[in-house]
């Protein structure tokens, strides 16, 4: 408890106050003794009244030093100790802490133990004398020292005491402070929580799949403590904070911190960034980091950003995630659309401007590529004016040449603020270097018990003049010099001081001379401490791999990829930590401290010493041949699945399973060993046989792996990449070409279902593929084959078909061969990425169709024109304007860039032709040509020459004068295309009398003319001008040599017109726009050589009705434009792989039946006129293709509403039904019925009904049943009476379906099944449609359903039929309860069309009609259900069709 003063008997005792009045005359050591009484009774009691005033008042003889001093010693003991407690006593109603209660006790027994020494001095003899002599003063001395050290013990406990009870104040306060925040927070935490349970599940999820980098400033993917070194770099941290909180408008909301490598950018960045944080003002940070992928990928940054911003407040979180619900994949869109999105729109749309917001991005130059970086300053500058919060741009990078000029740009030099950090005066730079150093070594010599001071001025000295404004030398030279294992750090500092320095005339000449010390002495200690060998070669092999590395790796995967054990690997790391990051744990990256260090070992001029320069071409050889051999480990599927019909997301615990196949030096081998072979050597035999082993065993398990990694688009670039590097190998093997390019098609025809479904890629992609190299080499990995015909017989020529929704104009290659550029009716200019296919980004600015496109040389700009006599230049990095041609009066129908790149040419229809400063666009030339309207142009090899073409002339225009064109007039044809050749001599027109013609057009003579087979809308002349291509009538290209004139083959494709051509720089792919709003790329050597056959050889014929026999011996197919306009037909033996027979007839057949053994089939022809229509019933032989049958009756009514024809179940009957009379109210129609072996009719009746839908034997063939939309009946063949007649409550018309239905597949005896189950009195009546998941029923009196198969989105499903209840029933969409078996996917090329009958199941075999073809494709169902699991989860999968198909 704590415990009062208890003043009163002490103040009233007469003894406690002698006089003291007198004691200069009393013997000194009494008085002495008095005082020290006095002091302890006043300590003890705080009752010794008159202790200040008897000692003030004491006269003490002047040579007496030692008593004054004691008196002194005492007053101050009355002043700072007494007087303080006796206030405290009399005027303070507060109790004493224990504590100084203590303390009083402690200083009252040390006053008693003075106060006993005193004592036994005086029971001595002799005292006066002994006092009187010269040691009285050293006595008392001591004995002043000792009251005077007891004073000073108590008072500095007393301030500990009191620091401490401050210290517990603050902590008390801070705890109290910390319960309030706490109550704010959680209060703002409800709040917040409130607005998320407002947000939906699939909005957070949005959210956190958003695609996003770990680049924060405090990221685990960065090193701690990155900020400055208190006391430094103050003055450019002001300048920074004061543009921060200066509110003014015209302040540049971007502040670009520029400064030379290791100058430390990075520490202002992360201390701006932390700092800001403090004081949540930090919206988002973005450190770059070349060494690791994520963190140098431009894609990731703006989506970073956003989900950073979005933690900032929970409204801009929820229209985040409304932005993500509008377009989820925009996470992965074009950078522009992704600012727009991500940033820009919430932003505007949240508007909170209370407080600025601060965005960091450090290091822009290590983003690559570098026109990311390009990008992502103009999408800032062109975007932050329209953001109404008040937000801030830091952005820190080298003064590299892409981002000078990007800010020297008139959008940034009005946004932003420059500050050159290398320009600040010297010697403030080496004040704040020689503050860091000195602080460092200070600590270093404190850990190393060093002899102070340590180091000497001169050797600071001498490092802040080698740091010179270098501060990665500063910290690398400090980590140096503490890291030595022997604790020896003069000998590390004697080293750095010691060291010669070469490369005078370098920036980076210390730094330098500072990493090969570093390196030098890593090797000795290594070499010292360790029993390895090679030492040197393992340091070296180590150090080589982090360096040259694409993505950061873990020790422990390092050492994988290294192949050596993960000790070797620590321990060469160990005396590495001067110049990289190596963390504690084996899992975590290791990394270079500072770009310095990679650029200083790759730059021969910089690290002379062979011994530890990395030649980057032999570091990349090494690391392609070490990630290709640690591919071998891959093996087919690794997460042992068994099953390779799941979708990869069907695959129970993949991560998990992932984790345990695939390590992450084998992830790092899938995703980057390509990028190593680009930069590898292809003289290196054993990196020749390492890729020759890769895609002999292992190609097909890469695919496989990048699928389940979900990084398959990766695996297009990365096998051109292989290929390309193949070919230039002194030696390259044809089959290993044939394989890379095989499987690069497999992908790029099923890139999103491999992507998808890993197993995909052998049980569908491979297998529906034509023989080929890839198919034969793996054909032991592929499922036994179930595919039983209708594999192409070669690859397609088209290998990718991107599909718009536009008419498109004019398309042209960049020079680089990695873009293409489009033009289309919706004024829209498009770039496409010419490998995959992706689109890049769509440029808005037109106002009208855009009618002609060109890249400039550098790739840097297009050039568009439009039908509105408009003229745009953009830059293809921002997608912003450069200029705007004006000064057309008409439509411009062509436009390009000269090959200098300076001038912009622009042809119109007002019959003039222009030049443009392509930088400006100022109009610098306009030349005539007389009133011809110019229609189409090109321009020659050197730039010199333009062609024009009129209706029936050519304009030859010479841009070095300013001449008007000189014409080429025929008068007789009707130009539309025109394209030079390459010697600068000659052009070709093309004319729409299908007519190509050869021009010298120096002299303007006709060199040739040649006919082709279609009219020439457009001519593609390769960049090496040795091929010339051209369209072809009804789909397809042609080729011809350009030296010879003669065709050499054609490109067989789809019946679309070709509207435009454009060959790539490499002449290996084509690109053509076709009339249906497609754009196809086709491979220029998949060359069919019959260059001269008929137009209608190749054409894809339109299947309007196919069926099969029951048994799956035959199958019959009807060809034309439309069901009723066939005139052949194809019929297959499915029991052989023979080539399909055909037949045709001159009167159109309108529907075909085969009987259930196949040994016939029907057709029912229509023929005629209108004042006599006929119909027509032919029987044909299956085996000989003959006619057995033909019989003609008087039939009238529309095509549509025919009647049916069909065998009986044996095969002996056939049955079919026509109009004959439209006027009755009901209309009439007659069924016969025909022997099919005297081909006599057996029966014959009239029925009044509009028309039949289902018309079908009973299984014993006494009975036939026909039914409509309304009505139904069976007609007994012995009686020949009707045994039923009625009326149906809901029809089975199939025009009745809703029009997303499709028709289940069902087989012939189960497609609108009708047959008598209880006898003659009970009918059975369905027709069924699949609707999405739900199948639409219409039954009567059903009790059993068939089987049926079903197509979902790219599946085939089978249901195995049964109860009603087991489908659905009537008119109501009800999930099949009974999901049913899942039986394969088809490609999507080879998708049924779902508006004609062109699939039929025999039971055992499904036949499809395959889109774009002319033969049909033939599943073996058994060996499927024999293969595949008892049933799945049904498929959800949207429809295929309603995605663009590769």
């Amino acid at each position: 408890m704590p415990w009062r003063l208890k003043l009163g008997s002490c103040l009233g005792s007469s003894s406690a106050a002698p006089d003291l009045g007198r004691l200069d005359s009393v013997d000194p050591l009494s008085a002495m003794l008095t005082g020290l009484s006095m002091a302890k009774d006043s300590v003890t009691g705080l009752g010794v009244p008159g202790l200040e005033a008897a000692f003030g008042g004491l006269n003490v003889k002047d040579n007496n030093d030692a008593l004054v001093s004691f008196i002194e010693t005492v007053k101050h003991f009355s002043d700072t100790i007494v007087s303080p407690l006796v206030t405290i006593a009399t005027e303070s109603n507060q109790p004493i802490t224990p504590e100084l209660h203590e303390r009083l006790q402690t200083l009252a027994r040390n006053l008693n133990i003075l106060i006993k020494n005193t004592e036994r001095l005086l029971a001595r003899g002799s005292l006066v004398k002994f006092f009187m002599n010269q040691d009285d003063a050293g006595t008392i001395a001591q004995f002043n020292k000792d009251l005077d050290r007891l004073l000073q013990a108590f008072m500095l406990k007393g301030a500990i005491l009191t620091e401490v009870a401050v210290v517990q104040g603050h902590q008390k306060l801070e705890r109290g402070l910390e319960a309030v925040t706490n109550e704010i927070r959680r209060t703002e935490a409800a709040n917040i929580d409130t607005q998320e349970k407002q947000m939906s599940m699939a909005q957070l999820q949005l959210l956190r799949d958003l695609p996003r980098a770990q680049a924060r400033y405090d990221s685990q993917s960065r090193s701690a403590d990155r900020g400055c070194f208190e006391g430094t770099r103050t003055n450019i941290l002001r300048d920074i904070n004061n543009w921060i909180n200066n509110k003014d408008p015209k302040t540049p909301p971007i502040f670009w911190l520029c400064g030379l490598a290791g100058i430390g950018k990075s520490t202002i960045a992360h201390t701006i960034a932390a700092e800001e944080d403090e004081r949540h003002r930090l919206g988002a940070s973005f450190f770059f980091c070349r060494d690791q992928a994520e963190r140098r990928d431009p894609s990731l940054v703006f989506p970073s950003i956003a989900y950073q911003l979005s933690l900032v407040d929970p409204e801009l979180k929820k229209l985040l995630a409304e932005a993500l619900e509008k377009d989820p994949d925009v996470g992965m869109a074009v950078m522009r659309k992704q600012f727009r999105k991500l940033i820009t729109e919430p932003l505007i749309a949240w508007n909170k401007s209370e407080r600025t917001i601060v965005v960091v991005m450090d290091a822009l130059d290590e983003c690559s590529p570098e026109s990311g970086a390009e990008e992502i300053l103009v999408r800032w500058a062109s975007e932050l004016r329209k953001i109404p919060v008040p937000l801030k741009l830091l952005i820190t990078s080298r003064p590299e040449l892409h981002i000078r000029s990007t800010f020297q740009s008139q959008s940034l030099r009005l946004t932003s603020q420059p500050y050159i950090l290398h320009d600040i005066e010297k010697s403030v730079v080496q004040d704040d270097i020689e503050r860091f150093l000195r602080y460092r070594l200070v600590e270093i010599a404190e850990d190393h018990d060093m002899p102070t001071p340590w180091p000497t001025e001169r050797e600071l000295k001498e490092l802040v003049r080698r740091a010179d404004i270098l501060f990665i030398f500063a910290a690398t030279a400090i980590k140096f010099i503490a890291s030595g294992r022997r604790r020896d750090p003069q000998a590390r500092l004697d080293l750095l001081l010691n060291e010669e320095t070469g490369n005078r005339g370098s920036t980076y000449r210390e730094v330098d001379a500072l990493y090969t010390q570093v390196l030098w002495q890593a090797i000795r200690q290594y070499e010292e401490e360790e029993d390895v060998e090679n030492t040197q070669q393992v340091l070296r092999a180590v150090l080589e791999a982090i360096v040259i590395l694409q993505d950061t790796l873990s020790t422990k995967s390092l050492a994988a990829l290294l192949s050596l054990e993960l000790q070797i690997v620590q321990q060469a790391l160990m005396h590495l930590h001067s110049v990289l990051v190596v963390p504690e744990s084996p899992e975590d990256p290791v990394r270079t401290i500072h770009p310095s260090f990679p650029e200083f070992l790759i730059h021969p001029s910089r690290c002379p010493d062979p011994r530890f320069r990395i030649d980057a071409e032999e570091s990349h050889t090494r690391l392609a041949e070490i990630c290709i051999s640690a591919l071998v480990g891959l093996k087919h599927d690794p997460c042992g699945v068994g099953d390779p019909w799941l979708h990869n997301r069907q695959i129970p615990n993949l991560e998990s399973r992932l984790q345990v196949a695939l390590p992450q030096h084998i992830r790092y081998s899938c995703r980057h060993f390509a990028s190593h072979l680009l930069r590898a050597s292809s003289k290196s035999k054993a990196l020749l046989q390492f890729v020759e082993q890769f895609c002999d065993k292992h190609l097909l398990v890469w695919i496989e792996t990048l699928s389940l990694l979900d990084e398959l688009p990766s695996a297009i670039k990365s096998l051109r990449i292989v290929r390309d590097w193949y070919k230039t190998t002194a030696s390259p093997n044809q089959k290993v070409i044939e394989l890379l390019n095989d499987a690069q098609r497999v992908v790029l025809r099923s890139a999103e279902e491999i992507g998808e479904r890993s197993g995909y890629l052998y049980v569908t992609a491979l297998p529906f593929s034509p023989p080929c190299a890839l198919k034969t080499h793996y054909a032991a990995a592929l499922p036994p084959d179930y595919l039983l015909r209708g594999q192409p017989s070669r690859w397609d020529p088209c290998y990718f078909t991107l599909e718009t929704c536009a008419t498109l104009g004019p398309l042209a290659y960049s020079y680089q061969g990695d873009r293409m550029v489009v033009g289309d009716s919706h004024s829209a200019v498009r770039i496409f990425n010419s490998l995959t296919g992706r689109e890049m980004d769509t440029l808005w600015g037109h106002q009208a169709e855009v009618l002609s496109v060109a890249f400039s040389q550098d790739g840097h700009r297009v050039a568009s024109v439009d039908s509105d006599s408009t003229g745009i230049i953009w830059d293809t990095t921002t997608g912003s304007k450069l200029a705007t041609l004006e000064g057309h009066a008409a439509s411009i129908k062509f436009v390009v860039f000269t090959p200098d790149d300076n001038t912009v040419v622009t042809a119109s229809e007002d019959g003039t032709l222009r030049t443009w400063d392509s930088s400006t666009g100022k109009a610098l030339a306009c030349r005539s040509s007389r009133s011809h309207a110019i229609r189409a142009g090109a321009l020659s090899n050197d730039g010199y020459t333009v062609a024009t073409l009129a209706n029936a002339a050519i304009g030859i225009w010479n841009l070095r004068d300013n001449d008007s064109a000189k014409m080429m007039n025929t008068q007789s044809e009707k130009y539309t295309a025109v394209a030079f050749l390459h010697d600068n001599v000659r052009l070709v027109s093309g004319c729409s009398s299908k007519v190509v013609q050869l021009w010298d057009y120096q002299t303007k003579t006709l060199l040739q003319s040649f006919g082709v087979n279609c009219a020439v809308n457009s001519i593609a002349i390769s960049r090496s001008g040795a091929v010339m291509a051209l369209p072809r009538d009804k789909g397809g290209l042609q080729l011809w040599d350009t030296n010879t004139w003669s065709a050499v083959g054609m490109l067989k494709g789809p019946s679309n017109a070709v509207q435009f051509l454009s060959f790539s720089p490499d002449g290996s792919t084509l690109a053509s726009a076709m009339d249906d709003g497609t754009i196809r790329l086709w491979d220029s050597s998949n060359v069919d050589s019959d260059a001269h056959a008929p137009a209608h050889a190749d054409t894809n014929p339109s299947y309007s009705y196919l069926t099969a026999a029951a048994n799956g011996s035959y199958a019959v197919g009807l060809a034309g434009d439309d069901r009723f306009s066939c005139r052949s037909l194809k019929l297959w033996d499915l029991r052989t792989p023979n080539s399909p027979r055909t037949a045709s007839f001159v009167e159109p057949a309108c529907s075909v039946v085969c009987s259930s053994d196949g040994s016939k089939f029907a057709l029912m022809h229509i023929c005629g006129s209108q004042d006599n229509p006929l119909r027509l019933l032919s029987v044909w032989d299956s085996a000989s293709l003959r006619q057995l049958f033909e019989w003609t009756g008087r039939g009238v009514g529309s095509s549509d509403r025919e009647g049916g024809t069909v065998f009986s179940h044996s095969g002996t009957l056939l049955a079919s039904s026509f109009l004959l009379d439209r006027n009755t109210p009901h209309g009439s129609l007659r069924v016969s019925v025909w022997s099919t072996k005297t081909y006599t009719r057996q029966a014959e009746f009239t029925i009044q009904m509009d028309y039949i839908s289902n018309l079908a034997f009973s299984p014993d063939d006494a009975r036939l049943f026909y039914s409509s939309e309304s009505k139904y009946g069976v007609w007994d063949l012995s009686s020949h009476r009707h045994l039923v007649t009625g009326e149906q409550p809901w029809g089975f018309n199939s025009k009745r379906a809703p029009p997303e239905a499709r028709p289940l597949i069902m087989p012939p005896w189960g497609r609108d099944l009708a047959h008598n189950i209880k006898g003659s009195d009970y009918i059975t009546v369905a027709e069924f449609w699949g609707t999405g998941d739900d199948i639409i029923d219409r039954t009567a009196d059903l009790q059993n359903h068939p089987a049926f198969l079903f197509i979902e989105g790219d599946e085939i499903w089978e249901h195995p039929g049964g109860s009603k209840d087991s489908i659905g029933r009537s008119e109501s969409r009800r999930n099949v309860e009974d999901p049913g078996r899942f039986l394969c996917w088809l490609p999507r090329t080879w998708l049924p069309n779902p508006q004609q009958s062109q699939m039929v199941w025999t039971g055992s075999h499904l036949i499809l009609v395959v889109d774009e073809s002319d033969d049909i494709c033939v599943l073996d169902i058994e060996s499927l259900r024999k293969a595949k699991p008892q049933s799945r989860p049904r498929p959800t999968t949207a429809n295929p069709r309603s995605r663009p198909r590769p």
